[in-house]
């Protein structure tokens, strides 16, 4: 597979990493690979797969996720980041989430673990939206701000292993869903649905 990436994509970087923290750790290592190679990109596209055993629609969802690069939508996103300078997320409007919350209390599976982590990198979102899927556009400004100064290999290594789930209890790495868009929305920038 990667000799097939680097012959249609000559100067790609492939890794290749354990199920960490499932998309969500291979994010965080993709991430790693970035600030190593010291790349100052403008923007960050992050996509996966979207192989879920626990969806029922997994293959609607990865189809709607991904409406984000048709090629009649990236012009428009590279015009909307253009334009609104306060846009920091481009997703597909569907999967743009609220964590459910009272007042500073996060009520759903993964409350303890989100009050936790918000508390421990003192993020302070304007509110609590978050990409769904976990597919989305970034400005990489805010990304990699905070990723210097929190190794994101160190952040992969509290995270589960295997094809965990949160339909009963709360995730690390569910919770890291929540934070990746978190981190960027603390930096007074805003999530922009398409």
């Amino acid at each position: 597979m990667s000799g097939l990436l680097r012959k249609k994509f000559p100067g790609c970087f492939v890794i290749f990493t354990s199920n960490a923290g499932k998309d969500i750790g291979a994010k965080l290592a993709m991430l790693q690979l970035v600030l190593e190679l010291g790349i100052s990109p403008d923007y960050l596209l992050f996509l996966h797969d979207k192989k879920s055993l626990q969806a029922l629609k997994s293959a609607t969802w990865k189809n709607d996720l991904l409406t984000i690069i048709a090629p009649t939508e990236i012009e428009q996103v590279l015009q909307l980041f253009d334009r609104e300078k306060d846009c920091g997320i481009i997703a597909a409007k569907k999967y743009i989430l609220q964590e459910p919350a009272e007042g500073n209390s996060f009520t759903g599976k993964n409350g303890l673990l989100l009050k936790e982590l918000v508390d421990r990198y003192a993020l302070k979102p304007a509110g609590f939206s978050f990409v769904a899927g976990t597919m989305f556009w970034a400005r990489a400004t805010p990304l990699l701000q905070f990723f210097r100064s929190h190794h994101p290999l160190q952040i992969r290594k509290e995270m589960e292993t295997g094809n965990v789930i949160d339909n009963f209890s709360g995730t690390i790495t569910h919770s890291w869903e929540r934070l990746l868009s978190w981190i960027i929305t603390a930096q007074k920038l805003h999530i922009r649905g398409i």
